[in-house]
């Protein structure tokens, strides 16, 4: 049985950048980008550890409208993870990266102002360009790759309350 969380020596290092503009205005939301390297040792080999992004970028934004009405958006990017890639001809793994992946989400709130309370209810799409995120990829026989993803969209109604 494989253990998938295996204890490895390595390190990791990095920067992020927030540019944020406070809820309080009207127009608000925050531009981050984080530039990271995450390292592993295996067997005496320093490499990319299997969560290794290098670049993930976050825009967010929100515009309050009358009568306790907002809308917002989300925008994420982060550039693909190291995977491991079997030559059923040698036997060797050869680490590629999988494929950036790009998400866009949108939201509605209407906030409910009360004596002892607060509540926001919102609906909340994410993933509205229906991008695919690859979890695995196989080269084939032929030397062509095929890979196995997700288009997860996934629509929510919620309520917030806080007194």
């Amino acid at each position: 049985e494989r253990d998938y969380l295996e204890p490895r020596e390595g390190e990791s290092y990095g920067v992020e950048i927030i540019l944020r503009r406070p809820m309080h205005n009207r127009l608000y939301g925050w531009i981050s980008y984080t530039l990271a390297r995450s390292l592993r040792v295996v067997d005496g080999v320093i490499a990319p550890s299997d969560w290794d992004q290098r670049h993930v970028l976050n825009l967010v934004a929100g515009y309050r409208l009358p009568r306790g009405y907002s809308v917002g958006t989300r925008f994420h990017y982060n550039t693909g993870r190291p995977y491991p890639l079997l030559d059923k001809h040698s036997n060797l793994v050869d680490y590629h990266r999988l494929p950036s992946f790009p998400q866009l989400d949108v939201r509605g709130d209407k906030r409910f102002v009360f004596d002892n309370y607060v509540m926001d209810v919102y609906i909340e799409l994410v993933n509205t360009t229906l991008s695919r995120e690859v979890y695995d990829q196989k080269r084939m026989a032929d030397g062509s790759m095929t890979s196995r993803g997700f288009r997860l969209v996934l629509p929510s109604v919620g309520v917030h309350v806080e007194w």
